[in-house]
C-alpha cells in the first residue's frame, strides 16, 4: 500500500481561504471599500486616481495596465496564483493589490462552438469587475497567438 503523500502547502506565506483551501493573495495592500468601479471602458475603470493615495493610485493604474494586457491577448505582468483551474486554459494572477485571471475557456455549443475569453478582476475590497467575450477558435488565435 502506498505512503500517503505529505500535506504541503502551495508556497510559503500563502494562507488558505477557510471557505474554498485555496491560497488568498498575501498582499497586505487593500483598497478601501469607498473606491469603486465605475466602468472597464474609460482609463483607470473611472476612478479618479489623483484623490486616491499614491500606494493606491499605484493600485488602481496597475490593475488597468493589466487588465488592457488581457484584453489584447496578453498577460499581466503579477506572479500566476499558486494553484490552476480545472478548465486548462483559466489562469488567476495575483497582484499587489488585487487578483486578476485570465479567462480562457470552452463556451458556445456544438454547432457553434467557441472559447470565452478576456479578464476577470477582483480588488479585494470587494469591488469586482469582467468583460468576457465569445471567440471562434480563429479569431482567439488571432488575438493570443498559439495556444501556451
Amino acid at each position: 500500500m502506498p505512503a500517503e503523500a505529505p500535506d504541503v502547502p502551495y508556497a510559503a506565506g500563502y494562507e488558505d481561504d477557510p471557505e474554498t483551501g485555496l491560497p488568498m493573495n498575501p498582499s497586505k495592500v487593500r483598497l478601501p471599500s469607498s473606491v469603486k468601479l465605475i466602468a472597464d471602458t474609460g482609463p483607470n475603470f473611472g476612478i479618479d486616481v489623483a484623490r486616491l493615495k499614491p500606494e493606491h493610485a499605484s493600485v488602481v493604474a496597475a490593475a488597468w495596465k493589466n487588465y488592457q494586457a488581457i484584453l489584447g491577448g496578453g498577460r499581466p505582468e503579477c506572479d500566476p496564483a499558486p494553484f490552476a483551474p480545472s478548465d486548462g486554459g483559466t489562469q488567476t494572477y495575483f497582484c499587489d493589490g488585487y487578483n486578476i485571471t485570465r479567462v480562457h475557456s470552452l463556451a458556445g455549443s456544438a454547432e457553434a462552438p467557441g472559447y470565452e475569453y478576456g479578464p476577470s478582476l477582483d480588488f479585494l475590497n470587494g469591488q469586482r469587475i469582467e468583460r468576457l467575450k465569445l471567440y471562434t477558435d480563429a479569431e482567439l488565435a488571432k488575438l493570443t497567438g498559439p495556444a501556451p
